[in-house]
């Protein structure tokens, strides 16, 4: 329903690709799950668009946590992470 979907929509703004993380992974999952539930049968054409916005921002934010570019700063990033890590 609509309702679904905005409740989808909302979930989705408090994440952003700049800091999502793997920890967030279950929640993407339970959006990507609620927008595949909603019927486009009983969508307007607005709120279909919204919904392909929303699965697109899923998937982009599902790359961010597991697709990731090598830099010339890889080998320090992952270095200061596993020290973080290992201290806490």
């Amino acid at each position: 329903t609509a309702a679904d979907l905005a409740e989808a929509q909302d979930e989705l703004a408090k994440l952003d690709a700049a800091t999502v993380t793997a920890d967030d992974s279950a929640k993407l999952a339970d959006v990507k799950a609620q927008l595949a539930s909603v019927s486009d049968g009983n969508l307007t054409a607005a709120q279909k668009t919204a919904k392909q916005e929303a699965a697109d921002k899923v998937a982009a934010l599902i790359d961010a946590i597991y697709v990731q570019e090598r830099t010339e700063t890889t080998d320090a990033d992952c270095a200061a992470a596993n020290s973080r890590a290992t201290a806490s």
